[in-house]
């Protein structure tokens, strides 16, 4: 079964982008596929090149939010890969 064994989605809390990226190889089709592809977008897709911002939060549909380092940051990468900057 693909993702056997693999982590779950909330166990990447606190994970840097970078780190998601680098350690991960999950296939196709695992819960870790959504969260895997937002790692790279917040991480260097856009321009953003924000590899050190942290996994903050899995939404049930796929929706994950990123904190910056200094925590004075976030953003949301959305299931169709567009990065939103939150703003409190």
């Amino acid at each position: 079964m693909p993702g056997e064994g693999s982590p779950s989605p909330e166990s990447l809390l606190g994970m840097s982008a970078g780190a998601v990226c680098r350690v991960l190889d999950d296939p196709a089709g695992t819960p870790l596929e959504q969260v895997i592809d937002a790692a790279y977008e917040i991480a260097y897709g856009q321009g953003l090149y924000r590899s050190a911002w942290t996994l903050a939060g899995v939404g049930p549909d796929g929706t994950t939010v990123w904190r910056s380092p200094d925590g004075t940051g976030s953003a949301e990468v959305g299931r169709d890969g567009d990065v939103r900057d939150l703003y409190r």
